[in-house]
């Protein structure tokens, strides 16, 4: 189409009007605006350029009369003229409204200049079709002129040929006529109209429509539409439509439209409640297009069977489910309703279409004639609903045949409706399942759309970064990354992970984050994609692991701790094994109960040492039930279970000297250290133990010492021996460590004092005796 399209665009708001007339003249160089900014204004110029202007835009919200009433005003004179609907208003029911009332379409504001390409090529289309309709109709007219009233008449103004049915229009035969001025068929007031304004026109244009107003040779006015072409010759042809009918089936499409619109704002349409809404349907229909029975029928799912979902009879105002047909039983019929929007059969049982239904259906419901109306979804069709008569057969008029269409677009709503109100009770139901799921997940879960906008999370998550619910809800995933990264650790290192993950959608990653405040978190995230593969987004995981790594850590200690008992307890064991063994060839030797009496005390100590070891393994802990433990005590014990010491030899500076721990292993601890003196220093060794600071001093009354109130400073024990040169000090407490230059060491007793040490939380440090002349240890037990 390379015409020149004209177009009138009414809208209240001039500055919008001067931008849509700009973008559309600049899409298209076809096209030209003119604009107006009221409804008065746009009839105005419509009136003025009837025959120019190729297509009505419009607002609809205006002053005074919004776009709907425009509408239904322009369709009152230009029944097919294209009027598109242009409003911000956007709602289903101005567009129901809009089709209704014969808006040829509707389009909604909207940001961007997209939608004036939009615009453009909806008035292309449409007046393009508007073009090819009118020339359509004109052969039409030009072939049907033996029976429209057509009249022929010469440049002075008289008749020169009518037919019999534009003479019969005002009451004549058109021998009546010919040779009369036309001014006879009108009154004053018209035939002045004609001659100032109408044949002025048609002399200009070459052609004029529009309502006129005759007189019947009885004197009854007739309303008429008349349509005048100029002919080459000179004078005009004219022809005459009485409107009186016409104006019948005007008031006959607002009862449709109206009608309609009162369906398509149905609360049971709008709903989804179909049942209720095929009723009413069902019950309008055969109430506008006066049928005594309307249904509505559903394939069924494999598309074997058309079932009546709902039949109404509206003499008995009853409703009831009907039969069902078996599709490839009336195989002429369901090709009919398959191949056609609508079917409209004026003798049922002489149509070849609808034939094949006489002795199943037809015949047993008195059916004569029927208006069908096919159901699509989706581009399949899904049924039919049938308007019948049973009086006799009955042409039906195209806007009956259009009102049927209809009324199955609505019942399709109403059917569409359903399925997603049934959709959407189930979604609502899956979410609630997912939000019950996800809150009862002990992990914290967020999932984040491509646009890296916040889906979903739980509570749990909220509760593990303490991120505010505010926050979460409004949506963006930055300022939850802000909130979340402030509490790690590595703020830097934990946003660098999360950007290259959202840069590959496709990896699945697991790590720990380690929290500023000494928390771990276990993180798993991966991917969230359909089952076609598309990609939707990234699920993130976070679950407090905090506990579980220091319970790993304190097995790992244990283990360590344990393999290290397994030397040490081997060490420990070696001194009153020895005693037991040296006393007893003494005592063979000497024949001297004294030396039995002291293998029966080491043996006494080997066995504490066994209980020692089973409490330890029981308890899996080296230190296990620990209380106030007078060192001075301890020490004389100890002495006894070490060979080739005497009691003089070892002092205890201060006594009482109280310390909080497990008293077992402090005897161990003491005697590997006095041991390890006696070892390196010979039995002449002396050995000096005493308080740190901190530690009460010497002579505090035995009634003072309590739980509550231990040493806070700590020990020291110091030798007489060679001592320990500083550069082989740090390597004194590994295991298997000896200065000894014999192979009897074992290098296991120092790694017991440390493995004790340890085990109570303590500290021991190595240096040269302040007081003697070799090595002193100090514990401190305050940390």
């Amino acid at each position: 189409m390379s015409e020149r399209i004209r177009v009138l665009h009414v809208d209240d708001q001039p500055e919008f009007g001067e931008l849509v007339a700009t973008f559309l003249q600049r899409v298209d160089d076809r096209i030209t605006v003119v604009t107006e900014s009221s409804v008065a204004d746009g009839r105005d110029r419509l009136d003025a350029e009837t025959n120019r202007i190729d297509c009505v835009v419009s607002d609809y919200d205006m002053p005074g009369m919004n776009g709907i009433s425009f509408l239904e005003d322009v369709r009152e004179e230009h029944p097919t003229l294209p009027f598109i609907l242009f409003t911000g208003k956007g709602s289903e029911e101005v567009a129901s409204e809009a089709i209704a009332a014969g808006a040829t379409d509707y389009l909604q504001k909207r940001g961007g200049t997209e939608q004036y390409e939009l615009l453009a090529n909806r008035i292309g289309n449409a007046v393009e079709q508007y073009r090819y309709e009118t020339e359509r109709n004109r052969v039409y007219r030009a072939l049907e002129t033996a029976t429209q009233a057509i009249g022929l008449i010469d440049e002075d103004g008289h008749y020169v040929y009518l037919n019999e049915a534009y003479a019969n229009l005002y009451g004549y035969e058109p021998d009546d006529l010919v040779g009369e001025h036309w001014e006879v068929l009108y009154p004053e007031d018209e035939t002045e109209r004609f001659n100032e304004e109408i044949l002025p026109q048609l002399e200009r244009e070459g052609r004029w429509t529009g309502q006129s107003r005759g007189i019947h040779a009885d004197g009854t006015p007739i309303p008429e539409r008349l349509s005048l072409a100029q002919l080459d010759t000179g004078g005009h042809v004219c022809v005459v439509q009485d409107v009186s009918e016409e104006r019948r089936r005007r008031r006959r499409q607002k009862r449709q439209r109206d009608a309609l619109l009162e369906l398509l704002t149905h609360e049971a349409v709008i709903s989804g409640s179909f049942d209720r809404a095929v009723r009413e349907i069902t019950e309008t229909a055969t109430e506008v297009l006066d049928v005594p029975s309307a249904n509505v029928w559903l394939f069924d799912g494999d598309g074997t069977t058309l079932s009546c979902v709902d039949r109404y009879d509206r003499e008995a105002d009853a409703h009831e489910s009907g039969p069902d047909l078996d599709v490839e039983e009336q195989p002429a019929y369901v090709d009919a309703i398959e191949e056609n929007r609508a079917i409209a059969v004026t003798d049922v049982q002489a149509d070849p279409r609808t034939a094949g239904l006489t002795d199943d259906y037809l015949e047993p419901n008195d059916v004569a004639a029927l208006l069908d109306a096919t159901l699509h979804s989706e581009g399949e069709v899904i049924g039919v609903v049938c308007h019948e008569e049973h009086a006799g057969p009955r042409e039906w008029t195209d806007d009956e045949i259009q009102f049927a269409t209809d009324v199955a677009d609505i019942v399709h709503r109403a059917l569409r409706n359903r399925d997603r109100r049934e959709q959407q009770a189930t979604l609502e139901f899956q979410r609630s399942l997912l939000r019950a799921q996800q809150d009862a997940i002990l992990d914290g879960m967020i999932v984040v759309d491509d646009d890296r906008r916040i889906v979903s999370y739980n509570e749990r998550f909220a509760d593990l970064w303490d991120v505010p619910v505010d926050v979460l809800e409004a949506g963006d995933d930055a300022v939850v990354l802000d909130h979340v990264a402030r509490r790690v650790a590595d703020p830097e290192a934990f946003r660098s992970l999360v950007d290259r993950l959202y840069d590959d959608p496709e990896t699945t990653s697991r790590d720990e984050v380690e929290l500023a405040d000494g928390r771990v978190y276990d993180r798993y995230t991966t991917p969230v994609t359909g089952a076609d593969g598309a990609h939707y987004g990234r699920l993130w995981m976070f679950r407090d692991v905090t506990e579980r790594k220091h319970r790993e850590r304190r097995l790992e200690r244990q283990a360590e701790q344990f393999d290290e008992l397994a030397s040490v307890v081997s060490h420990d064991l070696q001194t009153p094994l020895a005693t037991v063994r040296g006393r007893l060839e003494l005592a063979l030797e000497a024949d001297d109960a004294d030396h039995i009496e002291a293998a029966m005390r080491a043996l006494d100590r080997a066995d504490e040492l066994r209980e020692d070891l089973v409490s330890v393994l029981r308890s899996r802990d080296v230190v296990s039930e620990t209380g106030t433990v007078d060192l001075a005590t301890l020490v004389e014990t100890v002495i006894e279970s070490i060979e080739r010491i005497e009691d003089d030899r070892v002092t205890v500076v201060d006594a009482p000297l109280p310390v909080e721990g497990d008293e077992n292993a402090i005897r161990r601890l003491l005697q590997n250290l006095i041991g390890n003196s006696v070892e390196h220093g010979g039995p002449d060794v002396r050995v000096r133990i005493g308080a740190l600071d901190g530690a009460p001093p010497a002579g505090t009354p035995d009634d003072v010492l309590s739980e509550s109130d231990p040493a806070v400073g700590g020990f020291f024990l110091e030798d007489s021996g060679p001592g320990i040169p500083p550069e082989r000090r740090d390597d004194v407490f590994e295991p298997g460590f000896t200065t000894k230059e014999t192979a009897t060491g074992t290098g296991m007793g120092m790694a017991s004092v440390d493995q004790i040490v340890d085990a109570h939380g303590w500290t021991i440090t190595i240096d040269d005796a302040t007081t003697l002349d070799g090595v002193r240890f100090e514990i401190r037990t305050d940390g």
